[in-house]
């Protein structure tokens, strides 16, 4: 389907700022989740927005849902430009030093996950207090973007980085287990916030397994494991935390048979 412009690129000389727009209830977050089924109207309100936040919505749903061309790229190039200008200059050397520095948009998926991973680490442009969610709708007509959704700190600072909005409120997917799925997910980072970099590792390992899985069932060699969840070593060595884990390692188990059913009937092993 054919996007056609609806605003200005000079618009995005200067970059705005508003508040997270997929974490509450709004006419934005609505047109987000529903651009699938009604693209126009959709992208008018989307386009309309040059914020930060709306200029990386933005760049993403031309680059999933507009007929390539050479005028795209060069609209999606300057949302790329508006959007890096947006990022503090405060932010860490090491964190700017890990991530890189963002490419050149090129036509590829791949040449935009550095930026959309430093727009989201710095705060530039997020969905939620710490960090931004890729739009369903995108993810869903370009599975690629899942690659920006890898941890890349080994451990703290990964609670940072881009998340699925399949999940975390950006569009949903049909039929999918998404209540018990996000109960267990928003469980597991909590406990993330007074403890160590291998257990938030652990954590956004195992929700980037399930962040792919939504898309992609057939990633998945076999059904989730039950086994081997969020904090279960860590249980065993702080005994207080044994409570917690429990009711993880229930709340688990239970989103496995249900992540296992959906698998089946959307063409999963």
């Amino acid at each position: 389907m054919i996007l056609r412009s609806l605003i200005s690129v000079a618009m995005l000389t200067a970059v705005t700022w508003a508040a997270p727009a997929c974490a509450q209830s709004s006419d934005y977050e609505k047109a987000i989740a529903g651009i699938l089924s009604n693209p126009q109207a959709a992208f008018g309100r989307i386009a309309g927005r040059n914020d930060a936040l709306g200029v990386l919505d933005q760049m993403l749903i031309r680059f999933a849902l507009e007929q390539q061309s050479s005028e795209r790229d060069q609209v999606i190039s300057e949302l790329q430009d508006a959007l890096l200008a947006a990022v503090p200059n405060d932010l860490d050397p090491a964190v700017r030093e890990r991530i890189g520095t963002p490419p050149k948009f090129d036509g590829t998926a791949q040449s935009l996950f550095p930026t959309i991973i430093l727009a989201s680490v710095s705060g530039a442009a997020i969905t939620h207090p710490d960090f931004y969610a890729i739009p369903c709708a995108v993810l869903r007509v370009e599975p690629a973007f899942l690659g920006a959704l890898d941890p890349l700190f080994g451990g703290a600072g990964d609670e940072k980085i881009p998340r699925g909005g399949c999940i975390w409120g950006c569009g949903v997917l049909p039929n999918f287990p998404l209540a018990e799925t996000s109960e267990f997910l928003e469980q597991s980072y909590a406990l993330t916030a007074s403890n160590s970099s291998k257990q938030i590792l652990d954590v956004v390992r195992k929700t980037r397994v399930l962040q792919s899985a939504m898309i992609r069932p057939e990633t998945m060699s076999d059904r989730w494991p039950v086994t081997g969840l969020p904090f279960e070593n860590w249980s065993l060595v702080i005994p207080s935390k044994q409570q917690a884990y429990d009711r993880i390692s229930e709340l688990g188990a239970r989103t496995a048979e249900l992540l296992a059913a959906y698998w089946r009937s959307e063409g999963g092993g």
